[in-house]
Formats: C-alpha cells, structure tokens, sequence
C-alpha cells in the first residue's frame, strides 16, 4: 500500500538547468512592503519641514545683526574715554518713577541736560549710513527688528541705559510714539 505522504526519499524529477539559461536571482526588493513605505513617508516629511523652515526664515538677518555690530567711526573731536568704557560719556536719567502725590497739580519734568544722552533727552540717529539704525523689540541683537531708521530721525529716549550683547541700548519713542531699542553709537545728544 502506497502512502499518502511522500517520502524524502522517493525519487522525483529533478529541474535541468540548461547552461543557456542565467540563473534566476533570489533577492529582490520589494517596493510594496510595509518598511518601505514607512521610510519614504519619513523621508517626504522631513524634506517637507526643511523646505518650510527655510521658506519661513527672516531673510536678510545676517546682514541686520552685522549692522548693529558695526562700530561708528571716530572723528578727530571724539576722543575714547581713558578706560575705555563706553558707559563714561554719559550721565544716566532717573532710575526710578516717585510715588504718585494727592496734589493735582503736576511736577514739572526737569529737563536733561543738552549734550548729554539722558532719559527725556531728544536724540539724532546719526552715523548709520546706508543702511539705517535697527530698532528692535528688546535690547538685544537677537530681538526681532521693529523698524530701521535713517540718519537724521529725531527720537526721544524713554529709558536706558542697559547693557546687552556687548553694547549699550536705549529704548526710544519716535514722534508717532512707536517705541523700541536701538544701540548707544548710533545716537547723537541734540
């Protein structure tokens, strides 16, 4: 009686490979596989957040912060203080508001010297060139630039001093009463 199961053993046709034939390989990719579609969905996003990262960066930032960089030029008239601080070639403002009086009358505002960089002074914005003053939103270069001002703006300091990123800042107000933060050596007492 025959069984229902071959054996190993029983003898069956063999395949003839012919020598013509190539042989037939065994690996193969396969592109519909679940690992393979996992890959190309990471590789498609992150191309994604790069191209949109790239398209929402401030453009001309570089050239911004080089600008506050930039030292002003010196005259013959200007000397360098004898320390070399830059802090000593002006006089500070009030530091502080005094506390609110029952009188209705109001105190008037005693006024900065001229020539001298002061809270309530007015200033020039001076020496940028063709680029202008970068007035930004705190007193620092990596702030946010509010707006770019000309040689020649009259602003009024609103308070400072305050020392950041290795320059001197001063918050200023411009005549429509925009304010913002610009550095030390671009503003000329008037």
């Amino acid at each position: 009686m025959a069984s229902q199961y071959p054996s190993p053993y029983d003898e069956e046709e063999e395949d003839v490979d012919f020598p013509s034939e190539r042989p037939r390989r065994r690996f193969a990719i396969d592109l519909t596989g679940m690992g393979v579609r996992i890959g190309a969905t990471a590789l498609i996003i992150g191309l994604s957040i790069l191209i949109i990262y790239f398209a929402m960066r401030p453009r001309g930032e570089e050239a911004a912060t080089a600008n506050d960089i930039a030292t002003p030029p010196t005259t013959s008239e200007e000397q360098p203080a004898a320390s070399g601080d830059p802090l000593a070639t002006f006089t500070p403002g009030p530091s502080s508001t005094p506390p609110p009086t029952d009188d209705p009358t109001p105190e008037p505002t005693p006024e900065p010297p001229s020539g001298v960089l002061a809270v309530g002074a007015t200033a020039l914005v001076t020496n940028t060139g063709v680029n202008g003053l970068n007035m930004r939103t705190g007193s620092g270069t990596s702030f946010e630039i509010a707006q770019i001002l000309q040689d020649g703006t009259t602003i009024t300091l609103a308070e400072g001093p305050v020392e950041g990123d290795g320059f001197t800042w001063w918050k200023i107000r411009l005549e429509d009463g925009t304010e913002g933060w610009a550095v030390q050596d671009y503003l000329a007492p008037q």
